[in-house]
């Protein structure tokens, strides 16, 4: 038997019923739980693909004219991201799609996705002409487009790739191949930042190497009172050769469809492959 719905979708329908009842009404809005529950549910929700498909766009779908995007299936890969964990077993069965138990919590999706908001609202600053004319968002690092990519199997995107002109009084003009690395950070980690964090540099060094930048530029947003710091980094061979070995031992143990040993350590904790990892059984077995 379906529940009668009252709509109390106007003013006047609202102040016509019982104040007792609208404030109960009002207690049960619940804005923040109904959210926390939606994000909850997308843990649940089965999102790979098996071969690619077009889907309408959902930013453009109420327009004259919508369009389409192609969403593509999961392809084994090492990001960018990954490389400075401590373990290359968790980047291995990152780098596969090996599956584990990682549920990402309500607030930490949250933070995600304010990131991404932060990211979009830059880039679009920089499809305006914020640095200058020739600049290109999301750009694609994978094997179908960079030699170095496709050897260590990379599969990521840096933020953008931008030609800057350098300006500076008594010189010629200097057009400067750059990187750009945008990151969202609270004041007690912004106030501390003299540099870019170390696992922000090896991530963005691997982007810098494959799309041949000298220049990558940490751009740090303050959430909480949108301040900014930048930091241009010159491109580092004494950084990049440890990350290119680590990578390229990734890879060979990739090609030997072999898995590399776990570490263990204070990581385990936030690891979604910990239960089937024989390294932490043994672990904790010698407790």
């Amino acid at each position: 038997m379906s529940r009668p719905v009252v709509q109390l979708h106007h003013t006047r329908e609202w102040l016509e019923l019982n104040p007792a009842l609208r404030s109960l009404i009002l207690q049960n809005i619940k804005l923040k739980d109904r959210l926390f529950r939606f994000l909850e549910d997308q843990n649940k929700r089965e999102n790979e693909l098996v071969e690619a498909k077009w889907v309408r766009c959902k930013r453009c779908s109420d327009s004259q004219y919508p369009g389409y995007i192609l969403l593509e299936p999961r392809y084994d890969g090492l990001h960018p991201s990954q490389i400075g964990h401590a373990c290359l077993l968790k980047i291995f069965n990152d780098m596969v799609g090996a599956p584990g138990a990682q549920k990402i919590e309500p607030r930490l999706r949250l933070i995600f996705d304010i990131g991404h908001a932060v990211h979009h609202m830059f880039q679009s600053y920089g499809e305006a002409g914020a640095w200058g004319p020739i600049y290109k968002k999301e750009v694609e690092v994978s094997a179908q487009y960079q030699e170095l990519a496709e050897r260590l199997m990379l599969e990521g995107h840096a933020d953008a790739d931008n030609i800057l002109t350098v300006d500076m009084e008594g010189h010629p003009l200097y057009e400067v191949g750059v990187v750009h690395e945008y990151k969202t950070i609270n004041s007690n980690g912004f106030s501390k930042l003299k540099r870019p964090k170390p696992e922000h540099k090896q991530q963005a060094m691997l982007y810098g190497a494959a799309l041949d930048r000298p220049v990558i530029v940490y751009l740090y947003l303050n959430k909480d009172d949108s301040n900014l710091v930048d930091f241009p980094v010159e491109f580092e061979p004494a950084l990049w050769e440890p990350l290119y070995q680590r990578a390229a031992t990734i890879k060979n143990f990739y090609d030997r469809n072999e898995a590399p040993p776990g570490e263990v350590g204070f990581h385990c904790r936030d690891c979604a492959y910990v239960f089937g990892c024989s390294a932490y059984k043994a672990a904790q077995l010698r407790r």
